[in-house]
């Protein structure tokens, strides 16, 4: 297992998985729902508000982890948020998180 962090012109890649996790683990809408949240990260946030970190095995992507800049103009601090995460189901209590 090797990780990678980045996501530009991965993004196909990256969105199809988290659509297929979620389309098999809660069902159809889910998975659309969450592939389309996960490309409207992509397509709508600034480039430097997001971090994006994969997990693969060999070429095959098994898990995407998604980190979101919030922002308060109060508050300089860079604060991002973690959301979403999708790991392959075939791989799933594996052990990839611990990466």
């Amino acid at each position: 297992m090797h990780f990678r962090s980045g996501w530009h012109d991965r993004e196909p890649e990256i969105t199809a998985l988290f659509r297929e996790t979620f389309t098999v683990s809660e069902g159809d809408a889910e998975g659309r729902q969450i592939g389309d949240f996960v490309e409207a990260l992509f397509t709508t946030t600034p480039h430097d508000d997001l971090r994006v970190f994969t997990a693969h095995e060999g070429d095959v992507l098994s898990g995407a982890i998604v980190f979101s800049r919030m922002r308060y103009d109060a508050d300089p601090r860079r604060v991002f948020v973690l959301s979403p995460v999708a790991v392959r189901t075939d791989v799933q209590k594996t052990g990839i998180g611990r990466g």
